[in-house]
């Protein structure tokens, strides 16, 4: 399937996938590189080049981030 679909094609699926969905869960790495998974509010960029979220200063993600930028976003449009 994915062979017939150019970059172009796959630029807009992606994007109506995004801007279908609110939240999205986001994996940083704890003090013990255990995972921290948190659900996050996001907006995107036009060019899908950028992800935004905030968080406070105080939470447990934006220490992790902080300390270890690697992070994986899980963006899920399945209905159940």
């Amino acid at each position: 399937m994915f062979d017939e679909i150019d970059k172009k094609d796959m630029t807009r699926i992606v994007q109506s996938v995004l801007d279908s969905q609110l939240f999205c869960i986001l994996s940083t790495q704890g003090e013990d590189h255990d995972p921290h998974l948190s659900i996050v509010s996001f907006a995107r960029t036009d060019g899908l080049e950028t992800v935004i979220f905030a968080t406070p200063r105080g939470t447990r993600k934006y220490g992790n981030l902080i300390r270890r930028p690697r992070t994986a976003l899980f963006f899920d449009n399945r209905n159940n």
